[in-house]
Formats: structure tokens, sequence, C-alpha cells
């Protein structure tokens, strides 16, 4: 079966890079991406495939702040629902005066977290965690509707620097790490801390940050499928927790390495599609300063943008394409 994206209206609040889409399987074990990215199988609870969930996310550089050249199309109806709505933001605090129903992921967290190897600073990213749970964010089992990406690898477990770039006020490595021990260590204290007893469950980690970018991943596809190899099992020792594929960024369907639909395509068919329980995909649009008005996100219309580098598909463009 094919999966379903649904068009989801963003709130971009503060600092914004990007839309983020994933493809959702689902029930785990129900369904499963096959290695065109598509879905096939059936959610045994009799539900079908989940709706795609939306945030934004706060990669990128600069700030983005929508300017509304045209009125969006009326919804029929008396109105849509909440959960179809997310938002990224960088402050716990920051949410906005109505309801949404999905938080994107407010930073890369083995970083932000580890700071050295074994020590390990939850605060930052609970407060993210709680504030979303303290407003409604929780699906039916007591997850937190929220996303949480993992990589970058943290300056400490990377012998050799020059791959290294500051995020965050932090070092932080466009590769793997040195010993693959150090990444499931991490991981599996993230699981026990989210564990829904001293912490909620979080429902989605997004396996990578935008490994199309060179600012994010310099590595090869062997070693991320190492890393989502080791990551998944871990993961859902949590059943309430899935894995989302690295996500990817930029142009799709242009058939270069680093289009957003290659790299995934080569990922899934190399193996990834074992390790994934949805496909995330970071869709930019534009940056503020090289295209005004800023267009909402179904235009395609880029004839005003002063860098064709930075000035991408249009997000129903890029539905079509990993949908």
């Amino acid at each position: 079966m094919k999966t379903t994206l649904v068009i989801v209206l963003v709130v971009l609040v503060a600092l914004v890079g990007a839309f983020f889409f994933f493809a959702h399987r689902g029930n785990p074990g129900g369904a499963a991406l096959n290695p065109a990215g598509t879905e096939s199988g059936s959610n045994p609870a009799g539900g079908g495939t989940s709706p795609t969930v939306t945030s934004t996310s706060t990669g990128g550089t600069g700030t983005t702040t929508p300017t509304q050249g045209a009125t969006p199309p009326p919804v029929a109806g008396s109105g849509i629902q909440a959960e179809f709505f997310g938002m990224g933001t960088v402050n716990s605090n920051d949410f906005p005066p109505f309801s949404i129903g999905f938080l994107g992921h407010p930073t890369l967290i083995w970083a932000s977290v580890e700071h050295s190897r074994g020590v390990y600073n939850w605060s930052g990213i609970d407060n993210y965690v709680n504030e979303a749970k303290s407003h409604g964010l929780v699906d039916k089992d007591g997850a937190v509707d929220i996303s949480l990406t993992l990589g970058l690898t943290p300056g400490w477990a990377v012998s050799n620097q020059a791959p290294c770039v500051q995020k965050d006020s932090r070092t932080q490595c466009t590769v793997p790490p040195d010993n693959i021990k150090d990444w499931t260590d991490f991981l599996t204290a993230m699981m026990a801390h989210y564990n829904g007893v001293t912490e909620p469950h979080v429902k989605y980690f997004e396996l990578w940050n935008e490994v199309t970018a060179p600012n994010s991943w310099t590595g090869t596809q062997a070693q991320m499928l190492q890393l989502a190899a080791a990551a998944y099992p871990i993961i859902h020792t949590d059943p309430y927790s899935e894995l989302l594929t690295p996500s990817v960024s930029g142009y799709a369907g242009t058939g270069l390495a680093r289009d957003g639909a290659t790299w995934m395509t080569q990922y899934l068919q190399s193996g990834g599609s074992k390790y994934a329980d949805g496909l995330a995909f970071h869709g930019y649009l534009y940056l503020e300063t090289e295209l005004n008005p800023y267009p909402w996100p179904e235009s395609s219309d880029i004839s005003t943008c002063t860098s064709s580098e930075n000035c991408h598909d249009s997000i129903t463009e890029k539905i079509a394409i990993f949908g």
C-alpha cells in the first residue's frame, strides 16, 4: 500500500529552517517500508496507516518569517483538528497561543546531552518533552508527540576533528564515532531515561539530521546503515517509540548524489528500510533574504529568487516525489 502523505499547515516560530515530513509506518510490525520508499502491509489494529505528522526544523541558517502574500484556500467543514498542525521551536516555552498536535526536533540531542563520555545532562531536552506533554501532545499510549533528532556525533567521540563543526554552541562531527559503542551506550541511556516512568515515552527519534547537507554528514551510506542497524533494536526496547530514517533536505528528483530522493532511495535499497518505521525529509523552501514575499509552502514559484542553491522544490513537489 502506498504511503499517503497529508499536507499539514505548520506554525513557523522564531528560527525556522525547514518543513519536516515523514511517512509514518503505523503499528510496528504491521507494515514495512519497501526499498522504493513506499509502504507495504497493513495495520493489524485495523486503522490503516497513520497520517503523516509535520513539524519545522531548527536547522539551516538565518531566520525566516513567512510573508503571507496570499490567503490560503479555505478549509471545508468546521475547522482543522490540532493534530494536523505541527511546529518547531528553539525555546521550550515558545508555544503558540492555540492548539498544535506535534513538536518538531528542538536540537541535535547526542552532543547536547552527552558532554563527555558517560556524562549526561538531559535537562534541556526534558524541558521540551515535558512542555509538549503539558500542552497535550500525547498519543493514546501516553507517548509524547515529539521527534528528537539523534546525530551529529559529539566532538569527544571523534579523534580527527577535521569533519567537526560548531552547532548549538558545541563541537559536533559529521562522521560516525570512532567506536560504535559510544553510540549504543548513548542510545541505551536515552531509552532508559525516557522510560515512561521517570520521564515520558518519546514517540519518534530521527536517526540523523539532514544527511544530504555536507555540514551534517560526510560519512558513507554504509556507515549510516551501521548506525541504523545498531539503533533500531535499542529504540524498540520501548514499544511506544519509533525510529525514523535519517532526514534528507534540499532538492529532490534531480538524480544528483546529494539529491534527497536519490540518497533516500539508495539508502532504503541498501538495507535502510529494515531499520526504519518512517521516512523523514526536511523540505526547505527558500531563504527569506533571497525571496520576498515569502511564499506559502505549496508554492513552487521561485522566479524572483536570487540564489538557485537556496531555492528548493515546493512542499507539494516533494510530497509527490517522497509519497
